[in-house]
């Protein structure tokens, strides 16, 4: 050890393993001893006495750098160890490696099934019990029948039960491949591979094709090689089949935690199900040994994986889930032990009705883990394949732009068990954006090794059982977003699957809480069999539910409300973790988060007062850099220190909705925090209301401490406290703006009286207040669904529209009153049933059977069904029909005759306004002058179906206000402001020439609309001068049924305007009129 001239040698024995390792020798404590060296890491070198002075080793980073790499991921060797003077040894023995988790790939033992036919074997798990070692291979000795080993073996699938169609389009030319030529090793593999297939039956040979591809020879991963068929132009012609695949993810799932599973594969399962008569010749491929199309159904069909699929599902449509699962191909059973054999014979049972044969080769009895469609499953959870994770530790520093693409591949499929996986990947995604200058840099390389370092010990995966409840952790960085959903069980959190997304584009500018969100619907999406089968508790200590449910909230957030409002997704404020690697995980997540948290959610609060009015400023802060600004005007006489407790009332009642447990309140008032607590006495009446209400809200957090601080730090308190007093009149801000009409000490005085305990709303109003959910789990079900369209103002609930405005719900009570008023009242003109349920909508009201109860309510109508209007036919002028009006006391009116040279909006206009009078004189007809201002009035605030506005609102720019909206307030009536009402209505009118050119586009539509549908049943005809023509025989002439309708022929003279014509007879005489074409048809001779 060491180099000249200070060196030294010594005789050492080591203990030798047969072994893959990175180190090829390792100086144990008896080697370090004998050499009395001394070991610093710190300056990574080794120091050691010899003749010549003392001599050193030098660590070699880069070559420690590579063995550590190396070492960061190594399956279990298989341990032989070689001693040699074993009482020589100054070590004792050392331990065989023991993983914490079973091994996910065991060894087998070979059966031979057939005593005297030794290559009949098949391969059974080797860590059952002896008893059930010895069970299962009697039972594979006793189905030996399932086995095949050449396609002499089997029959295949019964064409009767299925076979595979192509289903080419027929509109689509045959397409004929030019034949390639190979070289003499590939044209030997084909010769032989077209040879056996000739031997099964697989294929025929056909002559005079349509359709004819060329054959394709690649090499297997063994070294051997594999001939395919190029169906490139066929498949193109054929229509993808929509039949679902199982989901790769619940299948492994549903896989884990059982005892024993059996691995089965078919015998060339493609090739057992036979091709479609009609199809077979259009398979057809060309060799130098002629031309063969399949009998059976080959690998490379478009459609062959749905085919199969839907063939295992009809067979083992009862086992499917329970004791088996089925990916196309790959069949696997699981169980308890001891109900292996009984599950295995259900499947055997099932296979030999369909004539279904299995490869010996392939398959795997009795284990208790293996890999299942690329994941490695056991009774304990699911881990990722080892294969997929060396292939990345082992992976060089990418060189290439191609290196690269195959980097993040790799880390794309193992997605599911790496935590925060967008933020590791961020820089290897970054570099691959920039294709022209791709650079590997220190950051790239710093990221690979961790990334390395983290996949050395890979989390296992649990797999939720149905109906239990899962939590999710959410986490948010500066370029992604992430969650891992997990399940408890024996009080420990395992994780189930971990999901991560970088943001894009404008997601990156989105604020926390949106982020937030963000992560909640993208795993929701990813996630969305878990969602829709398990309870998901979202632990975050961030009031999301109650962000999203306010009437503020941005469009985004209430939209991804609605679309997360079909789960059961419950919110609750984190806990201590559970599981040490997840544990590492949320540290990981969290980030600042951790220091954020433990200082709580800090209150500013300030009033202020002037000569009119008062204003309130709120600042709320929380963890996350969340911030929640309010300004609120008091509209009312008040007093500054009267205006600070508004203030502080105020505030607490919005951390309360934000759904906040502990706070620190902080105010600039000496008054205000001294009398809160109780340093100062409180005197007046007005004091002792509002140190009252404080004490009420304080008393409903876990810990609420009120502090006095220095104007300096509340200055923004301050300014929004004099924002809200100043501000006459407020738009869309960031910043709310809240109108208060009375002090809030009134409002105690104040008692909401739910006349009918029935009353729809009641649910809605208890679960957004105190989150109570009915007892029944289908009505919380669809009551969680729903909510995200509803919000509550003060104590009125209302309903989120499409378009945007907030409509107001009402009980049964009031929403009689409404209908009552709109339809009959002083400007009502007993409109119908669909039209009224309009009109109270565009008004602001809401109801879940508005419709329904509209409609009724106008069928019901007295006055509507005294009057009954009519066109001039026959059968409504008969004696039957005028007693029974005149019995019933029904006035009957039959609208005009039409007149093509009238007015025809006057016309439709008076025709309206008539019928609307007649419907509310009844009785006293000469009345009809005091009555027509409310007629009138009633036609103007009534949307019009040809503009989609009120002639009201084209005139003066906004909807009227109706008597309805006095009885029962809106949210315009109840924030009815003089000043502001005043700029909205100018505002209104400047703007009015975009809502009018709006309504004459409409107008333009809708008539082309009118237009379209006449002219479908119209055939447009025309004449010529000299043209022959017969008109209909005129009404004057009084004449019989059996004479002729049409009379001529008459000449065409003159045409007089389109569709007008001057006619003459044969003779030469000129008729009297011109003749419209309606009139005439044409003569032929």
């Amino acid at each position: 050890m060491g180099e000249e001239p200070r060196r030294k040698t010594l005789m050492i024995k080591f203990l030798v393993v047969d072994t893959t390792f990175a180190y090829n020798v390792i100086l144990g404590r008896s080697g370090l001893n004998a050499f009395k060296a001394v070991v610093s890491t710190y300056h990574q070198k080794m120091k050691f006495p010899t003749k010549n002075g003392i001599g050193e080793v030098i660590c070699d980073q880069k070559e420690a750098r590579r063995c550590y790499n190396l070492s960061l991921k190594k399956g279990e060797p298989n341990e032989r160890l070689k001693r040699k003077g074993r009482e020589d040894m100054e070590e004792s023995e050392p331990k065989k490696f023991k993983p914490e988790r079973i091994e996910p790939v065991e060894e087998f033992k070979t059966v031979r099934l057939i005593a005297h036919v030794p290559e009949k074997v098949t391969r059974i798990g080797s860590k059952m019990s002896k008893v059930m070692e010895t069970m299962m291979i009697e039972f594979l000795k006793e189905n030996v029948d399932m086995f095949a080993w050449s396609p002499s073996d089997f029959q295949g699938i019964n064409p009767e039960v299925i076979v595979h169609r192509l289903n080419v389009d027929p509109t689509m030319r045959p397409v004929k491949q030019k034949k390639r030529s190979f070289g003499v090793e590939r044209n030997r593999v084909i010769e032989e591979k077209v040879k056996k297939l000739l031997e099964a039956g697989y294929v025929s040979e056909v002559q005079y094709t349509e359709w004819l591809a060329n054959v394709v020879v690649v090499s297997k991963a063994s070294g051997k090689w594999r001939m395919c068929t190029d169906f490139t132009d066929l498949n193109k012609t054929c229509p993808k089949d929509p039949y679902p695949l199982p989901r790769i993810d619940l299948l492994v799932d549903s896989t884990a935690g059982y005892e024993l599973f059996s691995m089965m594969d078919a015998y060339q399962g493609y090739h057992q199900i036979f091709m479609a008569e009609e199809d077979r010749i259009k398979t057809s491929f060309i060799t130098d040994q002629g031309i063969y199309c399949y009998n059976v159904m080959p690998f490379d069909l478009k459609n062959a994986g749905t085919t199969y699929q839907r063939l295992v599902n009809r067979m083992f449509k009862n086992q499917i889930g329970s004791t088996m699962e089925v990916y196309v191909d790959d069949m696997l059973v699981k169980s308890k032990e001891e109900d292996h054999l009984r599950e295995l014979k259900r499947a055997f049972d099932i296979m030999r009705d369909y004539g279904m044969k299995l490869n010996p080769e392939k398959y795997t009895f009795g284990v208790r883990s293996g890999k299942f469609l690329g994941y490695m499953v056991s009774e304990k959870g699911i881990e990722a394949n080892p294969e997929k994770i060396q292939a990345i530790i082992e992976l060089r520093s990418p060189r290439t732009l191609n290196e690269m693409q195959k980097l993040t591949g790799k880390i794309t499929s193992l997605s599911r068990f790496i935590s925060r996986s967008a933020d590791r990947s961020l820089l290897f995604f970054k570099a691959l954006g920039k294709a022209k200058e791709f650079k590997w840099t220190e950051e790239c390389e710093q990221a690979l090794n961790e990334l390395k370092k983290y996949l050395a010990t890979p989390p296992l995966l649990a797999n939720p059982k149905l109906g239990e409840v899962l939590f999710l952790y959410l986490a948010v960085s500066e370029s992604a977003v992430s969650s891992v959903l997990v399940r408890e069980q024996e009080k420990s959190q395992n994780p189930v699957y971990y999901v991560s997304r970088m943001l894009q584009g404008a997601e990156k500018r989105y604020t926390q809480i949106e982020k937030l969100a963000l992560a909640l619907v993208v795993t929701a999406r990813k996630l969305r069999p878990y969602f829709q089968s398990h309870k998901v508790i979202v632990l975050t200590n961030h009031p999301l539910r109650h962000i999203m449910t306010k009437p503020d909230a941005s469009e985004r957030l209430v939209k991804w409300a609605v679309e997360l409002g079909e789960y059961d997704i419950e919110y609750q404020g984190r806990t201590s973790i559970k599981a040490q690697a997840l544990a590492d995980v949320i540290v990981e997540f969290t980030g600042e988060r951790i220091q954020e948290e433990k200082k709580g959610w800090l209150l500013h609060v300030d009033g202020s007062s002037n000569a009119n009015n008062g204003g309130a400023g709120i600042l709320l802060q929380g963890p996350d850099g969340i911030e929640i600004e309010v300004a609120a005007r008091l509209s009312f006489p008040t007093t500054n220190n009267e205006a600070e407790y508004e203030a502080m009332v105020l505030g607490l009642q919005l951390a309360i909705e934000a759904g906040v447990r502990e706070v620190n309140v902080c105010t600039d008032s000496q008054l205000v925090a001294m009398q809160v607590e109780g340093s100062y006495e409180t005197r007046e009446q007005t004091m002792v209301q509002y140190l009252k209400r404080v004490k009420e809200l304080m008393a409903r957090f876990d810990k609420c401490v009120i502090q006095q601080i220095p104007r300096t730090e509340n200055e923004r308190a301050d300014v929004l406290s004099k924002f809200g007093a100043l501000v006459a009149g407020v738009k869309e801000r960031k910043i709310t703006l809240m109108i208060k009409d009375h002090p809030v000490i009134e409002e105690n005085e104040e008692l909401q009286v739910i006349k009918n305990s029935g009353s729809w709303k009641v649910e809605f109003m208890n679960y957004l207040k105190e989150g109570i959910l009915p007892d029944d789990p289908v009505k919380a079900r669809r009551l969680k669904f729903k909510e995200t369209r509803f919000t509550i103002i003060g104590d009125d609930l209302y309903k989120r529209t499409v378009n945007g405005p907030l409509l107001k719900c009402l009980d049964e009570e009031r929403a009689q009153y409404v209908l009552r008023e709109i339809h009959e009242g002083s400007c009502g003109n007993h409109s119908g049933g669909r039209s009224l349920a309009q009109k109270i909508t565009r008004q602001g009201y809401f109801w879940p059977t508005l419709v329904k109860d509209a409609v009724e309510f106008a069928r019901k109508c007295e006055s509507c069904q005294r009057v009954l209007i009519s066109d001039n036919g026959t059968q409504f002028q008969g004696k039957a029909i005028t007693a029974w009006c005149k019995e019933l006391k029904i006035q009957q009116n039959f609208t005009a005759v039409g007149n093509p040279q009238a007015n025809g909006q006057t016309e439709v206009t008076n025709r309206t306004i008539l019928q609307h009078l007649k419907t509310r004189l009844e009785g006293a007809k000469g009345s009809w002058v005091e009555e027509l201002p409310g007629v009138l009035w009633a036609y103007r605030t009534t949307p019009r179906s040809a503009t989609g506005e009120t002639p009201f609102c084209l005139v003066f720019g906004t909807e009227a206000i109706i008597p309805a909206e006095i009885g029962e307030e809106t949210q315009r009536i109840a924030q009815y402001e003089k000043e502001r009402n005043q700029e909205e209505r100018t505002f209104d009118l400047t703007m009015i020439e975009e809502r009018r050119d709006a309504a004459y586009a409409k107008i333009l539509h809708h008539k082309g609309l009118m237009m379209r549908n006449y002219n479908r049943k119209i055939k447009p005809r025309s004449f010529q001068v000299g043209d022959l023509v017969l008109k209909k025989v005129e009404v004057s002439k009084h004449v019989g049924k059996l004479d002729p309708g049409w009379e001529g022929s008459f000449k065409v003279i003159e045409i007089r305007k389109p569709g007008t014509y001057k006619l003459q007879d044969m003779e030469g005489r000129d008729l009297s009129r011109p003749w419209n074409i309606h009139n005439l048809k044409r003569f032929y001779t």
